[in-house]
């Protein structure tokens, strides 16, 4: 995969979008939103897909998503 085939998803937008990568974020190229690497549906299943087929995780391999900001909806 190239940058140019990379999207993250604009809960502005509410799909996934080409982004502009600064040094400490991500914004939509659409609208200027600061974007996250998951919706939350996919978000979820990409956790599920880390735990162990007992539903326990390795220790330090679930990550955590910054938390939403209420006005925007972002996170």
């Amino acid at each position: 995969m190239t940058y140019d085939d990379e999207k993250k998803w604009c809960p502005k937008c509410r799909r996934y979008v080409k982004y502009l990568q600064s040094y400490n974020s991500s914004y939509c190229s659409v609208c200027g939103e600061k974007v996250l690497l998951f919706n939350d549906e996919d978000w979820a299943k990409f956790k599920k897909s880390l735990q162990k087929p007992d539903g326990s995780a390795p220790p330090g391999a679930m990550p955590k998503q910054p938390p939403s900001d209420s006005t925007t909806g972002a996170r």
